[in-house]
């Protein structure tokens, strides 16, 4: 997890690692080295792959929030965004797609749209994004829905890209910013959507709320 800049600045601990947010796991200190050469075995599951329960405790273990962190969380999902119920999501990708070839920006008109053909569209809808443009664009052209997002730094079209995704520069807000979302997420019941892992992770956030085949889907594509 981020816990301070590439160039070493806004340090969240002293360690800039990911125990500057979960309990450790260990007496030993951090050795890179060894980290770097267990990549493969452990990073792909191979180790685990075979035995989904062993996996599944293993990840909740090496994931124990520290009490600070989950109490900022709580906080934050509970008083700084009120989501409106029932409500539709929308995870709308922007930035961090420059310079992917295979992907596209996609008009907030296409998350309704994906939607409305589904008869799942909520007029409360949470709006995830990186783009600042994309609030105003829906707040603007579909002024009859209730817009909900997070009050936080964002860039602008592409300009951030995927090696500048911490617009904000606060390691910190960021994380508690996710974490908050994989909370609020389970709030709604749709869910419109272009293809990437947190947008899986999301969608299983909702599934773990709702069950799995509950939540109506629009696969965007990329």
């Amino acid at each position: 997890m981020l816990a301070g800049m590439k160039d070493g600045s806004h340090p969240v601990c002293p360690t800039t690692d990911m125990y500057c947010y979960m309990l450790n796991t260990t007496n030993c200190a951090a050795n890179p080295n060894k980290l770097d050469g267990l990549k493969g075995e452990f990073m792909t599951g191979a180790r685990y792959g075979e035995d989904p329960v062993r996996l599944k405790w293993l990840v909740e273990y090496m994931t124990r929030i520290q009490s600070w962190l989950r109490r900022e969380v709580y906080e934050y999902s509970s008083f700084r965004i009120q989501v409106r119920t029932p409500c539709s999501l929308f995870h709308v990708r922007r930035s961090d797609i420059k310079g992917h070839g295979k992907c596209k920006y996609h008009k907030i008109e296409d998350y309704i749209r994906g939607l409305e053909t589904k008869q799942s569209l909520h007029k409360n809808i949470l709006l995830l994004t990186d783009d600042q443009n994309a609030i105003k664009e829906a707040e603007t052209n579909f002024p009859g829905y209730n817009w909900t997002y997070f009050n936080r730094t964002r860039s602008r079209g592409n300009e951030g890209g995927w090696e500048n995704h911490m617009p904000s520069k606060d390691p910190k807000l960021e994380v508690i910013t996710i974490l908050a979302t994989f909370r609020t997420v389970r709030m709604c019941d749709s869910f419109a959507f272009t293809k990437g892992s947190f947008a899986s992770f999301l969608l299983k956030q909702m599934h773990d709320e709702h069950g799995e085949g509950k939540v109506v889907l629009a696969d965007l594509g990329y």
